[in-house]
């Protein structure tokens, strides 16, 4: 394998470890004590995580992913009552491969991250989803020893593996503390992807984001108690689809849910919260005028906050008090039925907002602008309060 990745790579692939192979292809060695490139060093360079084994970290130390997904600590068996745990953990990396690799996946051993921010740059953590809850359940010194460690190490969380029918959790919470990669599941729509697909629409779309500064440096406790205050008002939208994008069928009756996901320290833990508004409802897709009443929320966390608007439809509804009672209701709906009734939706981080009357594109629910998406928008005014600092 290491081989045919030397062969087929080249110098796309970047070893910053092995002396030899950066002298050819003018990359720049690193030791295990030198902080990691930046993205703009990476450019065009493909990374590789894995095990490197040495002296001073036993194989045993390599993380195991899946390990403590499941409740139940009992090691599956065959029928021969062979422990496939052992005979994997025993395994080796072969020398040739393990020089290849930038970034080794070290075990998550210490709840109080003492000895993870001792390891090299290079070493990374792997964070099952039932791992990461419990480091925000045991309170905020906890988690903010997760954010000291990212500031020089990399991280990475995924989603449990009793999640079969590939739903996610909200990834709100590993942003918090900088988690660069925060993986999911990608089958079917739902917040978390919409969540995904807002936050890395900036920056040009290119993938990457530059952490805010609350993540890369000390801020007191006092000033992060200090809310923001967000302003929102739906005027009117312009060429709402059908549901699914469909060119026939009945009207739809559109109304606008207005999410905001946050995190907020509550009683010395970190804890996430979601408040959701909902206008009313107008039996109008075409150019619909709402103009309600304005929407406040309170964002403690502004940096990491995330503004959601969705675009539903009561179209099901036999009367306009039926319809209004969905509305009313929203929050007793099923997540299933409210992926059906919904028309598009679009995900802004509020650090992005811009104070003033703004246009939103709406997207499908695979995040698209094409066909009967390529024009539906919402026109809104937003009004975003930031604490004082004196």
């Amino acid at each position: 394998m290491a081989s045919i990745l030397d062969k087929v790579l080249g110098e796309m692939l970047y070893a910053p470890f092995d002396s030899s192979r950066c002298e050819k292809y003018c990359h720049r060695y690193l030791t295990e004590s030198d902080l990691l490139p930046s993205p703009e060093e990476l450019k065009g360079l493909v990374l590789i995580k894995g095990k490197r084994p040495n002296k001073d970290h036993e194989s045993d130390d390599f993380d195991e992913e899946e390990e403590d997904d499941y409740k139940d600590d009992k090691v599956p068996t065959t029928d021969e009552g062979v422990d496939h745990k052992k005979i994997q953990q025993s395994s080796k990396t072969a020398k040739e491969l393990g020089i290849l690799t930038m970034f080794h996946g070290y075990k998550f051993k210490d709840i109080f991250w003492v000895s993870s921010i001792g390891l090299p740059p290079s070493h990374m953590h792997s964070i099952s989803e039932m791992k990461k809850n419990k480091i925000f359940s045991r309170g905020f010194e906890y988690s903010s020893g997760w954010r000291q460690f990212n500031k020089a190490h990399m991280s990475r969380t995924y989603p449990g593996g009793l999640r079969v029918n590939s739903s996610n959790d909200n990834p709100m919470l590993a942003w918090s503390v900088g988690c660069q990669m925060v993986a999911l599941n990608f089958q079917v729509p739902n917040t978390a992807l919409y969540l995904n697909d807002g936050r890395f629409r900036q920056n040009g779309q290119c993938g990457y984001i530059l952490k805010p500064a609350s993540l890369l440096h000390t801020i007191p406790v006092e000033e992060r108690c200090k809310p923001a205050v967000l302003k929102v008002c739906i005027l009117k939208g312009s060429y709402l689809p059908k549901l699914k994008g469909a060119r026939k069928g009945s009207m739809i009756y559109p109304y606008i849910q207005i999410k905001v996901h946050n995190v907020l320290v509550k009683k010395g833990k970190k804890i996430l919260q979601t408040q959701t508004k909902v206008t009313s409802v107008k039996k109008n897709g075409f150019n619909p005028i709402w103009n309600d009443d304005t929407f406040e929320f309170k964002v403690y966390s502004p940096d990491v906050a995330m503004l959601q608007v969705q675009v539903l439809s009561s179209a099901a509804a036999t009367s306009m008090d039926r319809i209004f009672q969905v509305v009313s209701d929203i929050d007793t709906i099923s997540p299933d039925r409210v992926q059906e009734l919904t028309i598009g939706f679009c995900t802004i981080p509020l650090s992005s907002l811009r104070n003033g009357f703004r246009s939103i594109s709406i997207q499908n629910t695979k995040g698209l602008r094409t066909g009967a998406y390529s024009f539906p928008v919402l026109l809104a005014k937003f009004q975003v309060s930031y604490p004082s600092k004196n």
